[in-house]
């Protein structure tokens, strides 16, 4: 009888290359992973910009309505101003307080914090500072006509009255407001149209980003099926060699424990072994 032969077959290497297939799908979920970190740091970015925005827009509306508070209270700390002069009846007195009062607070707005290397809203603090001169100015003539009239001097404060220095601070605080405003509402509609056009951006920014995050996900899937195939392709053609050949080859893991045998194992020893026996199985018998 002849002599049989048992051949071991190496196990595989830990560190044996992957398939071709299978790294091309690992490259693409992390290309579907940098892909989705990059439209993160765009958006994050871009969020940011418009909370920026957002906070200047609501800043720009506070100033707007600052201005015209600042006219109406004026305006009607005169109206109380000549109603006391007119009737020297106290009650007008009170919607003059009430005015002055009001007109502190919307000056108090205009006092918003300015970068110091932005020359734009330097500019434009700078024509809130004038508002507020003007505004100081205009209140001083009123407390002052009111001061002469309560001091017995009538004719001095109707003098005042009818002389062009009130007048002039009006007109000249109307000119300062009239063209802030004009500003003011300008910086608001650019805000507005960049926060609208940033917003379909994100949209189309997300979007692409799912795109991508969906074609590299599918491209990956497709890898990973592929090299899957190609790895049982390779067990079966390695089967069918194994079985085909005239010898006895066994496979043992590190513990010892048998985890191959071909078919002419099963030949010789008169026993089924299936081609191909698990790892852990309890099986530890060399034949």
């Amino acid at each position: 009888m002849a002599k049989q032969h048992r051949t071991d077959v190496p196990q595989r290497s830990p560190q044996s290359p992957q398939s071709p297939s299978l790294g091309r799908g690992v490259s693409m979920l992390l290309a579907a992973l940098m892909s989705m970190a990059l439209v993160i740091i765009v958006l994050v970015v871009m969020a940011r910009q418009a909370a920026s925005d957002i906070e200047r827009q609501g800043n720009t509306e506070a100033e707007l309505t600052a201005l015209n508070q600042v006219l109406v209270a004026l305006l009607n700390a005169e109206t109380g101003q000549r109603g006391y002069l007119l009737t020297a009846r106290t009650n007008y007195l009170q919607p003059y307080r009430e005015a002055l009062l009001s007109l502190d607070a919307q000056l108090k707005t205009l006092q918003a914090d300015v970068a110091a290397d932005d020359q734009h809203h330097q500019a434009r603090q700078q024509a809130f500072e004038q508002v507020r001169e003007r505004a100081r100015l205009k209140l001083a003539e009123l407390a002052l006509t009111i001061s002469l009239h309560d001091g017995g001097d009538h004719a001095a404060a109707m003098q005042l009255i009818l002389s062009d220095q009130g007048q002039n601070h009006m007109e000249a605080l109307r000119s300062l407001v009239a063209g802030l405003q004009a500003e003011l509402r300008r910086e608001r509609g650019l805000l507005s149209t960049r926060l609208s056009h940033d917003a379909s951006d994100t949209k189309l920014i997300l979007l692409i980003g799912l795109a991508a995050l969906t074609l590299f996900a599918a491209l990956a899937l497709w890898q990973l099926l592929s090299s899957a195939r190609q790895l049982r392709s390779a067990e079966e053609r390695i089967r069918a060699i194994a079985d085909n050949v005239p010898a006895l080859i066994t496979q043992f893991d590190r513990e010892g424990k048998l985890i191959f045998v071909n078919a002419h194992v099963g030949k010789v020893y008169g026993k089924e072994w299936q081609p191909w026996v698990r790892a852990r199985r309890s099986s530890s018998t060399t034949p």
